[in-house]
């Protein structure tokens, strides 16, 4: 079974292994290897891809934070305004007048740093059901004896598919002595 965005620059595979006969071993995408179109492809461990959640939601929050920073400040500063006059005798002019409405600041500042808030908390939560989900769905090194059966997503980088193409990729799980090798066909999807 595959997952993933389809013509994206990788792919998810569900893999189970029921072990029915034969000596332990251990279960991890390190006893996975793939290819794409013959070149070898990456095969992405639980704690490469933790790592990544963690840092794309880390830089996601420092820029929301000095994005909030900066709309805080804005919104405390004083208000410029410029205009026209007649004047009595007939003439005309412009005025520039800067004024400073503390309550008008203090609100506009409370409205940037609760929109930062709440952009910090959609952040924060989306990637923790994220991490949740990589949690309990991605395969993780598991000692597998008789009688066991495990499995979990395992996720492979590949060029992300152009119109009209297509890519031959091979996976091959190294189960104890025993090896297995699949070949997916996968084409590109014109309705994504």
């Amino acid at each position: 079974m595959t997952n993933a965005a389809p013509n994206s620059d990788e792919i998810e595979l569900l893999l189970v292994a029921d072990v029915r006969r034969g000596p332990g071993f251990t279960l991890s995408t390190n006893v996975i290897s793939a290819t794409v179109d013959d070149a070898p492809a990456k095969v992405f461990t639980y704690d490469e891809l933790r790592a990544a959640e963690i840092r794309s939601r880390n830089m996601a929050l420092f820029a929301t934070a000095l994005g909030g920073a900066a709309q805080a400040m804005s919104a405390s500063q004083p208000q410029t305004t410029t205009g026209t006059f007649n004047s009595y005798g007939g003439g005309m002019g412009t005025f520039t007048s800067t004024t400073y409405n503390p309550s008008q600041a203090a609100m506009a500042s409370a409205a940037a740093s609760a929109n930062t808030s709440a952009q910090i908390d959609s952040i924060s939560s989306n990637s923790e059901q994220r991490l949740s989900a990589l949690q309990n769905s991605y395969l993780k090194p598991t000692t597998m004896n008789r009688g066991t059966r495990y499995g979990g997503v395992v996720r492979i980088a590949a060029p992300r598919l152009q119109a009209d193409s297509s890519q031959t990729i091979e996976v091959s799980v190294r189960l104890g002595s025993d090896v297995h090798s699949f070949q997916l066909l996968r084409t590109f999807d014109p309705t994504n």
